[in-house]
């Protein structure tokens, strides 16, 4: 009797684990996971910052409404990751050596003009030489010229170049009545210049240029120290010089504006598809800026010749063909043979320059 019932269990336990064995053997095999990339985000969680100093002082009120106008629209097509943080101008830091500000990264980014840093790099005064149409879309579109000059840029500055952003913003010919430039004929005349590039295209048209910082502007006129000044129609009408001059040269004697660069280090830390939207925002907003300084100019000025009695000049088709020569030989004599890869520039730029 105890034989039979040991036998019993004995036959049960064997049932048990003979239905555990087929159903293991049952179960489908498990395929192994397809390892996976890691994911790196493209997008921080937290807005970038980026702080920004400009050359210009606040009292430039229509410059500084840009940069903050430029600043709403780089936060709105990131969607708010990534922004600047605007310092403020020259009480943060003088604009001749805000390169040098700019790549030590006391600040991230800044707004200025080209001709400060000539010296280290002469190629930044190219853009001024190409017709004004080209300034704003081609420039920045054709990529073999764009790379070329932003690769000079890094050598010489060691700062990344995003480009002009002020448009439509090169300097004119404002004169007084005791000497009034109305065409080619600039003989005998005082004028103030704003850089090498100027100097040297008024000494090509006869003129005498006069280095006489911004601020003075108004006294150099008052006391006889200058005849005139080469200024854009914005500062000359938020300067009130016109209580000053009388007399417009209506022709931007070369196309120039501030343009924005980034210290090295924080443009290579920008993820890659905020990059892309900085470049493709400064893009959008030279059109949009174009538009505004061609209406503002517009405006000024009607306010000016009604209000204030400023006469306007236009450049006839002979004086412009000699104020087109003497452009080029400010090209050829004196800023060509400072260029590295001149030639490969004159090839990219071939029919755009302003003579052609």
């Amino acid at each position: 009797m105890k034989t039979a019932k040991w036998l019993g269990m004995i036959l049960a336990v064997v049932l048990v684990l003979s239905m555990a064995l087929v159903a293991c053997g049952t179960e489908e095999p498990t395929t192994p996971a397809e390892p996976t990339e890691p994911t790196t985000p493209t997008t921080p969680a937290e807005p970038i910052i980026l702080k920004l100093v400009a050359h210009s002082p606040a009292s430039d009120v229509a410059t500084w409404a840009q940069i903050n106008d430029f600043i709403d629209l780089v936060q709105a097509r990131s969607n708010g990751a990534l922004t600047f943080d605007f310092l403020g101008g020259p009480e943060i830091h003088p604009g001749p050596t805000l390169d040098q500000f700019t790549r030590d990264g006391m600040t991230d980014a800044m707004y200025s003009i080209p001709f400060y840093y000539a010296g280290s790099c002469p190629e930044l005064q190219v853009a001024p030489f190409l017709k004004p149409e080209y300034q704003v879309s081609w420039f920045m579109e054709n990529d073999d010229l764009y790379n070329l000059l932003d690769e000079t840029v890094q050598d010489g500055l060691g700062l990344k170049w995003m480009g002009q952003l002020q448009m439509a913003a090169g300097p004119c010919i404002w004169t007084t009545d005791a000497q009034p430039i109305t065409g080619a004929d600039w003989s005998g005349v005082k004028l103030r210049v704003d850089g090498p590039l100027t100097a040297e295209l008024a000494q090509h048209m006869g003129a005498s240029p006069v280095n006489v910082k911004y601020p003075e502007i108004p006294q150099a006129l008052e006391r006889g120290t200058i005849d005139g000044t080469t200024v854009p129609i914005t500062a000359f009408y938020d300067s009130k010089l016109y209580e000053f001059c009388s007399h417009l040269l209506n022709i931007e004697i070369y196309s120039s504006g501030p343009n924005m660069w980034l210290n090295l280090d924080t443009w290579n830390n920008l993820p890659a598809n905020l990059q892309e939207t900085l470049m493709d925002t400064v893009k959008e907003y030279q059109v949009i800026n174009a538009n505004q300084m061609e209406a503002s100019n517009a405006s000024q000025l009607q306010e000016m010749t009604e209000k204030y009695g400023i006469q306007v000049h236009e450049i006839t088709s002979e004086d412009l063909v000699k104020l087109n020569a003497a452009q080029k030989k400010v090209w050829d004599e004196f800023l060509k043979p400072t260029i590295s890869h001149a030639e490969e520039l004159e090839s990219l730029m071939a029919g755009h320059f302003i003579w052609d």
